[in-house]
Formats: structure tokens, C-alpha cells, sequence
């Protein structure tokens, strides 16, 4: 598309859809779409301003509400506020039109999925796996305390601030040649955090750190927040994510279900009531447990008749006893953040949260 103002007139009726190379305001295009909401939109964008600088910021896109304004505005002044600036991400400049309202936000470029998966860093170790845990702790508790969910929380919205690096030199026997990884020692983290999302799209196939009610339709909460605290912490230990990725299709809800019941635990009733509802045949009437057809992906399949238990994926026991108060199917029994922060686990360092 060419070098446009906005997106056509018809299509401001409702949620915000701009797509790639729009101009949002003359000021910003839009370089890439992150989500899609009822009523919101995420993109990547880049000004049209500045032509020298190539940062890549976020645009938060929301539609004009006819009434009540001064909610919004009180949002926006909010995610102004520098109450605790390392835990959410940065408001650098907003506007309007007639029919949405444009929060850009500063982005960092390095996040926790570039350095886990981008093969140019070594694995973090422990000690920083635990700092780094505490940080996300911290960050998550304080936007509870403002009474605020997140709902959003994954490895590309856990951002490096400033990181001190070594670096190492080994020898790979199959290329034969000497190669250098960096190894992060120590680093400031900051949760991103761009607003009350109300997020519709559950991204299906890539939605491995959100809690059971949230990917059957839910509202996300303080206990969906925890679920997902407890899968970033997980997959910075294992290396890859707790939960397998379930492809789109009409196996998905079948397929989730099933890794849900085997890694965290049980339905409760009045979840599993709900949910099939919703998406019939998901349960056993009888044991109110997920049904795990022939038809479901034979890795899913796999895992669900030979999974143990949490032992299987981790060897520390004060780490599993963490991830067992957390990430759980039953929403109730997800231990509070204050909580989990005094674990064995974290003892260490569990005056810094504080």
C-alpha cells in the first residue's frame, strides 16, 4: 500500500484494523501488526518525522469511546506516571483523531525471547534465572497493586534495560572452528506493559503462557497473571516452553485441554462445566477429565500417556515447588505473588523484591 494518511473513512466504525504502511496521524507507519482486539490494536511502528532514527516503537490504537472519556484519560495519565518505571513500558507520546486515540511506547530492542532463542547467548544460568524471576515478581505485584492485570505476559514482553556481558570462546567439534557466545552476568529487566489490552485474538499456536480460563474465552486476572509468571519462569530453566504448541484447527481446544489436565493439574468443576459449554465433547462427563481421542496430534498424545509429573521436566525441587503453586489449572490455587517471593526458591534474594 502507498504512502497513505489513515485507513479508509469506512472502516473507523469499530475496532482500529491498520495494516502494514499506513500512516497513523502523518506521524508514525505502521511496519508490522502485533495484536488484534475488539476495540485495540498493537502495532510496530516507525515515525515519519524523524527519518534518521530507525527505532522501532509500539502504537497502542484505541477506539474513541462516545461517552465516559475521563476513564480513558485517567488510563493514559496513569501509564505517564514514573511510580515504578522499570515495571511497565514507557508512554513517549499520544494523540488523536476523531474516531482513535494513539499511545506510542518506547520499545527495547533486546527482550528475554531474542536471548533465549536467537542462538547469539549462551543459556542464562540460575542465579540469573532467579534475579530475573524476582524482577518479573515485582513488576507483575506492582501492577496488581494499581489493580491491574496484565494479561499479555510472555518472554518478548520481559525487556533487557542494561545487561553486563563476558564473553566466551569455545570449540565445536562438527564445524571445527572456535565460535564466541556471549553470556549475559547480570541484568534490569522491565515488564512492557501497553494498557488494559482486552485482547481477543488468543493466538493459537503461540499461546503457551496463558492460563486454561483465558484460551477458553475467559477474562484475564491477577490468577491468570500468576499462571503465566510461572511459565516464564519454567522455560527459563527447560530452555524451551512448559506447554507444547497446539496448532490452529479443530483439535486445538481438545489439544490444549489435554496438556492442561496432564502438566497442571486437574479441572475444576465449575471450569470444566463452563468450557464444555462452550466446546462440547472437550470432557468425560463421568471423571470430568479432558478426552484424549486418536484424532488429536500424536505428540500431544504422547505426552499426555506419559507424562508423570513435573520430576520429568525439572530436577530442582524447590524450583517445581514454585511452578506447582503457580502454574495450575485451578485458579484458586495459584499461591499469591507476596507468597511465592519467600519460597526456598527465591531465598536468596527475597528481601530485593520489596
Amino acid at each position: 500500500m502507498d504512502n497513505v494518511d489513515s485507513i479508509p473513512r469506512c472502516f473507523h466504525r469499530g475496532a482500529p484494523r491498520f495494516e502494514v504502511n499506513n500512516v497513523l496521524g502523518g506521524l508514525y507507519r505502521v511496519k508490522g501488526v502485533k495484536r488484534n482486539g475488539r476495540k485495540q490494536q498493537l502495532l510496530f511502528v516507525v515515525s515519519v518525522v524523524q527519518q534518521h532514527s530507525s527505532n522501532t516503537h509500539i502504537a497502542k490504537v484505541v477506539s474513541r469511546p462516545p461517552t465516559n472519556t475521563q476513564k480513558l484519560e485517567d488510563h493514559i495519565a496513569w501509564l505517564k506516571s514514573d511510580i515504578v518505571p522499570d515495571s511497565k513500558s514507557h508512554l513517549i507520546f499520544d494523540f488523536r483523531d476523531d474516531d482513535f486515540v494513539y499511545l506510542i511506547f518506547h520499545r527495547n530492542h533486546y527482550n528475554l525471547k531474542i536471548v533465549m532463542y536467537s542462538g547469539h547467548w549462551k543459556p542464562l544460568s540460575s542465579v540469573l534465572v532467579k534475579d530475573i524471576g524476582l524482577q518479573i515478581l515485582q513488576a507483575v505485584r506492582f501492577l496488581h497493586r494499581e489493580v491491574k492485570t496484565h494479561g499479555d505476559i510472555c518472554p518478548e514482553h520481559i525487556e533487557f534495560l542494561d545487561s553486563f556481558c563476558s564473553t566466551e570462546e569455545s570449540y565445536n567439534e562438527q564445524t571445527e572452528q572456535y565460535e564466541t557466545e556471549t553470556i549475559i552476568t547480570s541484568t534490569n529487566i522491565r515488564l512492557a506493559f501497553y494498557g488494559d489490552l482486552e485482547i481477543a485474538q488468543h493466538l493459537n499456536g503461540t499461546d503457551q503462557y496463558r492460563a486454561p480460563e483465558v484460551v477458553f474465552g475467559g477474562k484475564s486476572t491477577p490468577e491468570s497473571d500468576r499462571f503465566s509468571v510461572g511459565c516464564i519462569l519454567g522455560e527459563m530453566v527447560l530452555g524451551r516452553p512448559i506447554f507444547l504448541p497446539c496448532e490452529e484447527g479443530p483439535l486445538y481446544t481438545q489439544e490444549k485441554a489435554v496438556l492442561y489436565d496432564a502438566i497442571s493439574g486437574r479441572f475444576p468443576e465449575g471450569l470444566a462445566i463452563t468450557i464444555e459449554e462452550a466446546f462440547p465433547g472437550t470432557f468425560d462427563d463421568l471423571e470430568i477429565r479432558p478426552k484424549c481421542p486418536d484424532t488429536i496430534s500424536g505428540t500431544c498424545r504422547q505426552f499426555y500417556k506419559t507424562f508423570r509429573g513435573w520430576q520429568d521436566l525439572f530436577d530442582d525441587r524447590d524450583l517445581i515447588e514454585v511452578l506447582v503453586n503457580l502454574v495450575h489449572t485451578n485458579p484458586q490455587m495459584r499461591e499469591s505473588l507476596d507468597a511465592i517471593a519467600c519460597f526456598e526458591y527465591f531465598r536468596y534474594t527475597n528481601d530485593d523484591i520489596d
